[in-house]
């Protein structure tokens, strides 16, 4: 016996880059049917705008029929799936609302699958009809790309994208040179994800703090917005460690990155007797760098080993344990 088991208004995301954010009508049913067919079977409207509820307007709707003279026929796309354009026991059609405000209301469609729908010999002689709510875009805002270096000798700019968001607040916070043994000390986890250990210790306690703000001119939720953070003119003596927090004004969308900027390379390697080699090279140019400073600090931030590498920038730390 053929049965529509679910239909449903979501957001799914598109298999680009950014994961781009579509609307999209899902059909599911016991018995496979094809995408074409059902297509022509669909009506699809945007209901006027009013302070409606779905139960209200399926009342109203069920009164005045004439409601759908004023609304717009909403074009519907099928979206192609791995199994082709046979029969599918899952369809999707993605839709675009235009002029929708949908991050602040919602907008509310009529769906109507006409009779005479067939498949494996079964017609179905009954109309479908109902109301849907049509789901919110998403607010996005993330920094782009996964890295946390900058080079000091190359452009000092970390991009972001924001999606249906009018204001974004940027806090900066450089690290205090003379506090980077409490931030390893006082701190777990790794490089992408920082957590102090004590809710009474955060960044503010080792850092100098500067904010800013960007505002965008379209917010359209639909479309994608880029800007960049410029740490050049917050590098102090060559070089900087950062954390950087931007989220939505008044809101809650938000991202963080820690952000070291220089143009030195370090790697160590730990031998099998416990020392260390250090290798220090330039990101720029992947040079040795004669005579670095290399220094072993304490938990205290005093410097227990000093060592300065050699024409191949390298330099050897005894066992420390």
């Amino acid at each position: 016996v053929y049965k529509r088991q679910n239909i449903s208004t979501v957001i799914i995301r598109k298999d680009d880059k950014f994961k781009t954010p579509q609307q999209a009508l899902i059909i599911n049913t016991t018995l496979p049917i094809k995408p074409k067919q059902l297509k022509e079977k669909i009506e699809v409207y945007l209901l006027p705008k009013g302070y409606w509820t779905l139960g209200i307007l399926n009342k109203e709707l069920a009164k005045n029929p004439k409601i759908l003279e004023n609304s717009k026929r909403v074009k519907i796309k099928y979206l192609q799936s791995d199994i082709g354009e046979n029969h599918n026991n899952t369809n999707i059609f993605t839709y675009e609302v235009e002029g929708s405000d949908s991050t602040h209301n919602y907008d509310y469609l009529y769906v109507k699958i006409k009779s005479g729908l067939e498949t494996h010999g079964y017609t179905i002689k009954k109309e479908y009809k109902r109301v849907f709510k049509t789901p919110k875009y998403p607010k996005e805002l993330k920094i782009i790309g996964e890295g946390s270096v900058l080079n000091l000798k190359g452009d000092k700019k970390l991009s972001f994208f924001a999606r249906g968001i009018e204001n974004v607040d940027v806090s900066i916070q450089r690290i205090l040179p003379s506090q980077l043994n409490h931030l390893i000390t006082q701190s777990n986890g790794n490089i992408k994800n920082l957590n102090f250990r004590n809710y009474n210790f955060s960044f503010d306690n080792i850092s100098e703090s500067f904010t800013d703000s960007i505002n965008f001119a379209n917010s359209d939720p639909k479309k994608m917005n880029y800007s960049f953070i410029d740490f050049d003119k917050y590098i102090k003596g060559n070089r900087g460690i950062f954390m950087l927090n931007i989220k939505e004004k008044h809101a809650q969308s938000r991202d963080n990155r820690f952000v070291v900027v220089s143009d030195i390379g370090i790697l160590v390697k730990k031998q099998a007797d416990n020392t260390s080699k250090v290798f220090v090279t330039t990101i720029s140019g992947e040079k040795p760098i004669q005579n670095a400073k290399i220094e072993v600090l304490g938990k205290n931030g005093i410097a227990i080993i000093t060592k300065f590498s050699d024409k191949y920038g390298k330099a050897n730390i005894p066992n420390l344990s």
